[in-house]
């Protein structure tokens, strides 16, 4: 009679584990698809992003917005220009952080470095001069 109770408390156990463990799996299934389904729908940063985060100075949002599409496979003719824009801000954030450290020939290897990303837009100048400044980078 004793083994009998003890048997059908264990069934009942059983059962209850059997059924939470049931409902963890489901729940897990489906956090897994919507995971799933909310990276397939990310899209690209737009063109027009990129001119708003220049035109107000944004340059971490730059770098990131950068780095993101060439993640997604973004590469066209009408980003190069900003992606350029977007690696020159790179350069110059590194250039801080080494003059900050007071590494200076790592200092000249970026400047170096930067000379070549000048990115071709209409407006580069101006922009160029503003991260200048923002980041120290002195006037050549």
């Amino acid at each position: 009679m004793a083994t009998e109770k003890r048997s059908g408390r264990i069934e009942n156990a059983l059962a209850v584990v059997t059924v939470l463990m049931t409902i963890i799996f489901v729940i897990s299934l489906i956090s897994f698809i919507l995971i799933i389904r909310a990276r397939n729908y990310y899209e690209p940063v737009k063109v027009n992003s990129f001119v708003y985060d220049l035109r107000d100075n944004r340059y971490a949002d730059i770098i990131d917005s950068w780095h993101e599409n060439m993640i997604m496979g973004v590469d066209s003719e009408e980003y190069a220009p900003y992606y350029a824009m977007a690696e020159y801000c790179e350069k110059a954030s590194y250039y801080k952080v080494y003059k900050d450290k007071g590494d200076e020939a790592r200092c000249e290897e970026i400047l170096s470095q930067m000379k070549e990303t000048v990115p071709d837009l209409k407006e580069a100048k101006t922009i160029i001069g503003e991260i200048n400044k923002t980041f120290g980078i002195p006037e050549t």
